[in-house]
């Protein structure tokens, strides 16, 4: 694929994804590595925070994540477990117990709720995940994930003030961690009942029943941060992907012009819909006045897009995919 010339002169610049989509520019600048170096040493570290950097980098602890004695695709191995907040409502708790049910039967013994007292604790000294780890019942250092102590998939359960985005991200550093957020304890409900009816649909079916796979690339004219993804990240793992899948798996990929939003909507809408699909692209953001930013934020910015040096102004409906499109 040629390389625009409209590419950011900077080869070392960080080019985010993310387009307003009330006026067409990014969302933010790309960013020269060295003003960042120059921010991240803005920010010291507090004293119990250099000790948890300090703990990982002993000997003893020479690795993030899982260890090798435990598979990760395996819960009755690694364990899977859901932190809510300690005042999280005993309807929110009750409307996720099928998922929460259902894992508990994959995970066994390593399954673990943590709500109430166990849970997240705000106030006036909010949890940091070195404090909320190293309590009863955990009582775990940081470190590398011991699913004997402490499950390394976990879910959090909450808007960013019930639990802080801090608070995931320190987790993150060793375990996999994922976020639950509605607006109603009904949406809990349905997204609870939707992933147990489709995994149990996909434990009935026959081992070698076809799978589909589709790798979608967007790459728009005279934007660095797409033309990356597609060239460097996309590309090539649908292609390393192609070389070590089943054969029970078929792989699709559109990149460039093939990733319009009208392939990307036959193929979710489609008889033949992917059970994987992988995306790059711009992500739409919308600033508190646009009357589209409850229904669109995030929304998939696809190849119908010109690009930041032929479009100027709001971005239409006509050139992203977002959850309306989908039933």
């Amino acid at each position: 694929m040629a390389t625009d010339t409209a590419l950011t002169d900077d080869p070392q610049a960080l080019v985010l994804n993310g387009i307003n989509g009330s006026s067409g520019a990014y969302l933010l600048p790309g960013v020269a590595l060295a003003d960042l170096a120059r921010l991240a040493r803005g920010e010291k570290p507090d004293d119990e925070h250099k000790k948890a950097l300090a703990q990982r980098h002993d000997a003893a602890a020479p690795s993030f994540g899982l260890g090798l004695e435990w598979d990760p695709q395996n819960l009755e191995e690694a364990g899977w477990g859901v932190i809510f907040a300690s005042d999280a409502a005993p309807e929110l708790i009750a409307a996720l117990e099928p998922l929460l049910a259902l894992r508990k039967t994959q995970a066994g013994e390593r399954y673990r709720q943590y709500s109430g007292a166990e849970g997240y604790r705000k106030g006036d000294l909010p949890d940091r995940a070195h404090a909320w780890l190293g309590r009863e019942p955990r009582k775990k250092a940081p470190g590398p994930a011991d699913p004997r102590k402490l499950p390394f998939y976990l879910l959090l359960v909450g808007d960013p003030e019930s639990v802080p985005f801090r608070f995931q991200y320190e987790l993150d550093v060793n375990y996999a961690v994922g976020r639950l957020h509605f607006d109603s304890v009904a949406e809990y409900a349905q997204y609870a009942n939707s992933v147990v009816q489709q995994e149990k649909a996909a434990a009935a079916m026959a081992p070698d029943a076809p799978q589909r796979a589709l790798f979608f690339g967007v790459r728009n004219r005279g934007d660095r941060a797409t033309q990356l993804s597609a060239d460097r990240l996309v590309a090539p793992l649908a292609q390393l992907m192609a070389k070590s899948a089943e054969k029970t798996w078929t792989l699709d990929t559109q990149l460039a012009e093939q990733a319009t939003k009208a392939n990307l909507a036959a193929a979710l809408l489609g008889a033949q819909r992917p059970s994987l699909l992988f995306t790059a692209s711009h992500g739409m953001g919308f600033p508190n006045a646009d009357a589209r930013q409850l229904a669109d934020q995030g929304a998939l910015l696809c190849q119908d897009w010109p690009g930041p040096m032929l479009h100027r102004g709001p971005v239409p409906g006509d050139f992203y995919f977002s959850a309306q499109d989908l039933p």
